[in-house]
C-alpha cells in the first residue's frame, strides 16, 4: 500500500516528534527536549502550513517533512522557540559549553537582533543558477518501523510540488557527508550535489524549477 501524504496538524505534532526522536536521537534539536521540538513543528504548522506534511499508513503518521518559504527562516523560528531552547539549556547545562553549540552563538545572536537579517547578509542566493524564490526543505524523517516502503519518496514529491506550488525556482537542503541513506533519497529525486564542506561535515544539494 502506497502511503497517504497530508499537511500537518496540530493533532499530528506529539506523532511527528516521536519519529523525530527516532530518526535523530543523537542531534542538537533532540538533547534540547521535547517542550522544545514541540513548539518547532508548532512554529511549522502556524508559519509554514503549506510546506508541513506528514506521511500516513494505515491511518498513523509514520513520517514527516517540513521546509521554509524564502530567506530569514532560521531567525524566526528561533525567536518563536526561544523560551524552549533556554529551558532545554537549563535542564541540560552541558549543552551550552559543547564545541557544537559554540560554533552556534553567532546564528543565536543573529537571532535576537531586530530586522529581516543580520546587516550584510545575503538576500539572494550567490549560486548563479539560483534564480526565483527559495524553499529549504529543513526536515524530513520516517519511522523506523516504516523505512523501505516508499514513504520518504512520496514526502519528496509532495513537499516539491508544494513548493513549486507557492512560486519557489529552486530548493535546497543540508545534510551530513554520512547521511548515505537520505543522500540516496535526495539524489533519487533529482537532487544536484551543490557544494561539500569537509570542515562541518556536511553536503548541500538543490533542485531547480524549469518552467516552461
Amino acid at each position: 500500500m502506497n502511503p497517504a501524504v497530508r499537511l500537518l496538524r496540530g493533532d499530528d505534532i506529539d506523532e511527528v516528534v516521536a519519529i523525530h526522536c527516532e530518526s535523530f536521537p543523537d542531534s542538537r534539536s533532540t538533547r534540547l527536549g521535547k517542550p522544545f521540538l514541540r513548539r518547532m513543528y508548532q512554529w511549522y504548522l502556524v508559519c509554514q502550513p503549506r510546506l508541513s506534511l506528514v506521511g500516513e499508513m494505515d491511518g498513523k503518521v509514520v513520517g514527516f517533512v517540513t521546509g521554509t518559504f524564502g530567506w530569514g527562516g532560521a531567525r524566526r523560528r528561533f525567536r518563536y522557540t526561544l523560551r524552549q531552547i533556554l529551558w532545554g539549556f537549563i535542564r541540560r547545562p552541558s549543552l551550552l559549553v559543547s564545541a557544537e553549540m559554540f560554533e552556534r552563538w553567532e546564528n543565536f545572536l543573529k537571532g535576537l537582533m531586530p530586522g529581516s537579517l543580520m546587516p550584510g547578509s545575503p538576500r539572494v542566493s550567490s549560486q548563479p543558477h539560483s534564480k526565483g524564490v527559495k524553499v529549504t526543505l529543513d526536515s524530513i524523517a520516517v519511522s523506523p518501523k516504516a523505512r523501505g516502503r516508499n514513504v520518504g519518496t512520496a514526502l519528496m514529491n509532495a513537499f516539491e510540488d508544494a513548493a513549486e506550488k507557492l512560486g519557489a525556482g529552486f530548493l535546497a537542503l543540508g545534510v551530513e557527508r554520512d547521511g548515505i541513506a537520505a543522500r540516496r533519497l535526495y539524489e533519487s529525486c533529482g537532487w544536484e550535489l551543490l557544494r561539500e564542506d569537509t570542515e562541518s561535515n556536511s553536503v548541500n544539494y538543490v533542485k531547480k524549477f524549469v518552467r516552461g
